[in-house]
């Protein structure tokens, strides 16, 4: 008996598995999208940086430079000259002097 028992349900299983082969369609199997890729770290350092840089360049614009001391010079008298504006009489009688 549970040899033949045995037999009898090895072929009703072969029957079954052969009939639901034979009848179902092949699967589809579904697609599933590769999830997205994450922000590298250097790209949120970079958008640090840039949002950084412009509030700097913001402020800046808002604010004025200190104010720079006047430069004084003094002027340099080359050649024997006094620093006052003279006429042409002036400089006729200087060259006269020099000449004698």
């Amino acid at each position: 008996g549970s040899v033949v028992d045995n037999k009898q349900s090895l072929i009703h299983c072969v029957e079954l598995v052969r009939s639901l082969l034979s009848t179902t369609q092949p699967r589809r199997l579904h697609f599933i999208p590769p999830p997205p890729p994450t922000p590298h770290p250097i790209n949120l350092t970079m958008k640090q940086s840039f949002l950084l840089l412009g509030l700097v360049a913001t402020a800046s614009a808002f604010t004025s430079p200190a104010p720079r001391p006047v430069a004084t010079s003094n002027t340099a008298l080359f050649g024997g000259a006094r620093g006052g504006a003279t006429t042409l009489e002036g400089k006729k009688a200087r060259v006269a002097t020099v000449k004698e």
